[in-house]
């Protein structure tokens, strides 16, 4: 018999592992994927509330069924939106506070299946504001994150030397990819950062290793407030890349969202963990808001990735290009790589240069895709723009 094991509450900051697992990264606090076979369990706290639910329900012919004094609806995905908006208008504030809802796969009116979709169970004002991100669950659970490159160029070479992975969804069937600022936005909807993040570094691994990148190093973003303990919460991306034969030394996981970084100290052990394996580190947005010198002097990353409106200010601001170049001087006497972020114009790129940093990144060069974009810009021939 299984170990029942549980989330930690919605309210933590970091995931709380039990019995040798991250629940939270494993799973998405739902009881199955929301497929289009999915059910709805409703459980209205009294009567009347029940009564109520189930007269809307009958007065627009949506077929239902009553066990047990819960309400379920089966086969619940095409008709989510519209079963959003009747049941918001035409229950009570009161009625909707008291039912509580959860998804359950097709049959959810078995005992086992009900009780399974409970515990993960929601107010349904909660779930009918949100209905509008669930495919984000089926986007997670059935790999459908992919990533695009952007190249990250040698100053001197002019070659890339490493490419950035960036987060997209690629919906079967569909031609565009949907982009990173909506998936996130699901994501926090839902309370699904754990797993994303756990699930976008998988995906960035398997990207690579299906375009055959022999010897660029690969930068993965991650989210250092979703990371409990790296020993469990990192486990899939160790596996991962494993599983598809990416040398970890390849490897290097970027520190994002760092004007949110809650505990330094935490970040640092994460980052000693990657370290103790060959795992390349970075710090990105460094210049922008409180990330500063004091935080790359915490963390020594192997790089530090300055901030695109750092560079852009640079070339006008006399103030900023002196934080620029501090930032710099720092991280060259710590022994931290330098990358310019948001190169557009060879002006922007022979200013880095003059700086010392040692590797620019931006639309001058390439924008993000999949497969990489040749390079449009070479720093050797800084007049010549490739055909």
């Amino acid at each position: 018999m299984a170990t029942a094991r549980a989330f930690c509450a919605p309210s933590h900051g970091v995931c709380a592992p039990d019995q040798g697992e991250c629940l939270r990264c494993q799973q998405t606090d739902s009881a199955a994927q929301i497929s289009e076979v999915a059910a709805l369990i409703l459980g209205p706290a009294d009567n009347d509330a029940r009564a109520a639910l189930c007269r809307v329900l009958a007065e627009h012919a949506l077929a239902y069924e009553t066990p047990d004094s819960l309400v379920v609806i089966e086969s619940v995905r095409p008709q989510l939106s519209a079963l959003a908006d009747l049941l918001s208008n035409s229950l009570s504030p009161g009625a909707l506070a008291s039912i509580q809802a959860a998804y359950a796969p097709t049959g959810g009116a078995t005992a086992e299946k009900r009780l399974a979709a409970l515990l993960h169970a929601a107010p349904l004002p909660r779930l009918l504001e949100n209905a509008a991100h669930e495919w984000v669950r089926e986007v997670l659970d059935r790999e459908w994150l992919v990533s695009v490159f952007h190249p990250i160029v040698d100053i001197e070479s002019g070659a890339p030397f490493a490419y950035e992975a960036l987060l997209r969804a690629q919906w079967p069937g569909a031609p565009e990819l949907i982009g990173a600022p909506r998936i996130i936005e699901a994501c926090e909807k839902l309370r699904l950062q754990h797993q994303l993040d756990q699930r976008a570094r998988r995906a960035a691994i398997r990207s690579a290793a299906q375009l055959g990148f022999e010897t660029a190093r690969i930068f993965i973003n991650f989210l250092p407030n979703t990371i409990y303990d790296p020993k469990i919460c990192l486990r899939t991306t160790m596996e991962a890349a494993e599983e598809y034969n990416i040398p970890l030394e390849r490897l290097v996981l970027e520190v994002v969202e760092t004007e949110k970084i809650e505990d330094t100290a935490r970040l640092n052990r994460i980052l000693d963990y990657y370290r103790e394996r060959g795992i390349g580190t970075a710090v990105d947005d460094m210049g922008a808001g409180f990330t500063s010198i004091e935080l790359l002097r915490a963390l020594r990353p192997d790089f530090v990735k300055i901030d695109r409106d750092v560079v852009r200010e640079a070339e006008r601001n006399v103030p900023t290009r002196r934080l620029f170049e501090g930032i710099v001087k720092v991280a060259r006497d710590l022994r931290c790589k330098v990358i310019a972020e948001g190169i557009e114009t060879p002006a922007q790129a022979f200013m880095c240069r003059d700086i010392g940093v040692h590797y620019l990144q931006g639309f001058l060069f390439a924008r993000p895709a999949n497969p990489p974009q040749p390079l449009a810009y070479d720093m050797r021939e800084p007049l010549r723009v490739a055909a």
